[in-house]
């Protein structure tokens, strides 16, 4: 998988995600804010980090499992 089509599916995830974006940033801790998911879920940045992207995923991971 290439780093384009990994962000995209994870910003697919995250609309569809059963929880707020704001659990989503909880979730994530210290390495995503509110801000940056909302920033990230509308295509806002254009360079997120690998870890952000790391840390959002394992939010999403958990987010899932717990419902």
């Amino acid at each position: 998988m290439n780093l384009q089509t990994y962000v995209t599916d994870l910003r697919s995830r995250l609309r569809e995600s059963p929880v707020t974006q704001r659990e989503i940033a909880r979730l994530g801790g210290a390495e995503i804010s509110f801000s940056w998911v909302s920033k990230f879920s509308t295509g806002a940045l254009k360079n997120p980090s690998v870890a952000s992207l790391t840390a959002l995923e394992r939010a999403l991971d958990q987010a899932t499992a717990a419902r």
